[in-house]
């Protein structure tokens, strides 16, 4: 059965939003088209949050491309060396995606950007994935170093940049640190402006590291009133477990709005082409310690 028809016959749009959070991509193509304004962005749908948000992608951008007020970024993770010296920083534009006036950026929709493992193992899974999420029950944010938060479709520059890049002063300070606080808020309005239209939602969280998991303060998230479901897997940890991530969204997409068929607590296994893993939700983070070895 298609994805749409899937979703058409699990969900119903008025009662239910399904929120899935999913990590940016280190690889991304090159390329795009200029800034199209009538397409979706997450600052222009948020009246509180919107300009912080835009502020603080603008801020980290200028730091990406070292415009001469602004400090340096440093890729701490990989030893990478200044995030400028990428020629994909250095081009970064202040368009309209951030808040900015300048012109001659190229976008791209950001789950065509973003290239790496998760994005091409959801394509060999399920190559229509993306053409079929137009629904209004269902919305996929990704979260990102330098974006924060964009919708799946949003348009977004090409540019290298992770939470745990150090600002190069004397007192460096993370961009997860920058984000912190923001981020939360952001995700809150949000999810506020989904309950003005449904009874319940849904926020799953599928991000594939814990760097990218602490921007955000659960027990706020969980406060707005959304049931929240943390991944979280019996054998596998961090960035390895992003095709296994791709492999869940594709072949039991119908469960992420089914109103009963995911549990939190309970292990699900998961079959795919290099072994057979186990996955569940958990509430809080870490909980998943205190659960059953077996199902």
């Amino acid at each position: 059965m298609p994805v749409t028809n899937l979703i058409s016959s699990s969900l119903d749009p008025s009662k239910e939003k399904t929120l899935v959070l999913l990590s940016c991509s280190r690889d991304k193509r090159p390329g795009g088209k200029p800034y199209d304004s009538s397409t979706r962005s997450i600052a222009r749908a948020l009246s509180r949050t919107g300009q912080e948000l835009s502020g603080k992608r603008r801020l980290i951008a200028s730091m990406l491309r070292h415009d001469t007020s602004q400090q340096r970024l440093y890729d701490k993770d990989q030893k990478g060396g200044f995030r400028d010296e990428r020629e994909c920083n250095r081009n970064l534009k202040l368009g309209a995606d951030f808040g900015g006036k300048e012109t001659g950026g190229l976008y791209l929709p950001a789950h065509e950007r973003y290239s790496g493992r998760f994005f091409s193992r959801l394509h060999s899974e399920n190559p229509g994935f993306w053409q079929n999420l137009l629904n209004p029950g269902i919305d996929v944010l990704f979260v990102s170093g330098l974006y924060g938060l964009a919708y799946w479709n949003e348009l977004i520059q090409d540019y290298d940049c992770h939470f745990n890049d150090y600002t190069s002063d004397a007192e460096p300070r993370a961009v997860a640190k920058i984000w912190l606080g923001s981020l939360t808020a952001s995700l809150f309005e949000l999810i506020g402006v989904y309950k003005s239209s449904s009874e319940r939602i849904k926020v799953f969280d599928l991000l594939s590291e814990e760097a990218y998991q602490r921007v955000f303060d659960w027990n706020k998230v969980h406060g707005s009133g959304a049931c929240v479901y943390h991944r979280v897997f019996k054998t596998i940890a961090g960035p390895d477990m992003l095709p296994a991530l791709a492999v869940i969204l594709a072949q039991e997409f119908p469960r992420f709005l089914a109103r009963r068929e995911f549990k939190r607590g309970e292990w699900y296994p998961l079959h795919t082409e290099e072994s057979t893993v186990e996955y569940g939700f958990e509430l809080p983070i870490g909980s998943a310690g205190l659960w059953p070895l077996t199902r």
